[in-house]
């Protein structure tokens, strides 16, 4: 007997050799979380620029693995569009979850992170878990929101990169 796919579940995400996307992904991940916990003790930090893509860079791995899990669980009730008209309770997790992030990029107090790196390390497993929740939330939504919030952050992060606010 063949079991029929819950309605809203990613095909790819059931079928298939997925299992590779999962483990390219899992090494993605595993890489994302060593810097996100080592980079803070290392002794020499590097530029404030490459930084600032190294948190882009977690932030995207992050991202794939919210989305991705996120295709993979059925639609619930007061998720989105696609599965219960009128349900926004995820678009407005997902929204605040990237403005939290966003507040505390903006949080750039550099010098003073680099002094205390028990915070820093927080401030890495922060960003990765917003970025996560607020992918998760963009897709329960609508599937494709996810990505966009996703390269959304992303973005913030690059722009951050060129110094945009720096005084």
């Amino acid at each position: 007997m063949i079991k029929e796919r819950p309605s809203g579940v990613d095909a790819e995400a059931t079928v298939g050799p997925s299992w590779v996307a999962d483990a390219a992904l899992g090494i993605a991940f595993a890489a994302a979380l060593a810097y996100a916990v080592l980079s803070p003790f290392a002794g020499e930090a590097p530029s404030v620029a490459l930084h600032h893509l190294a948190h882009g860079a977690i932030m995207v791995v992050a991202g794939a693995v919210g989305i991705r899990i996120a295709r993979r669980v059925p639609p619930t009730a007061g998720d989105g569009q696609d599965a219960h008209p009128g349900g926004s309770r995820p678009l407005v997790l997902a929204v605040l979850a990237e403005a939290a992030a966003i507040a505390l990029m903006a949080f750039d107090a550099g010098s003073w992170l680099d002094r205390h790196p028990a915070l820093h390390l927080a401030m890495h497993l922060t960003l990765m878990a917003l970025t996560f929740a607020a992918a998760v939330w963009g897709e329960r939504y609508r599937r494709g929101a996810g990505t966009l919030v996703t390269a959304m952050m992303a973005a913030m992060a690059a722009i951050a990169a060129t110094g945009f606010g720096a005084g």
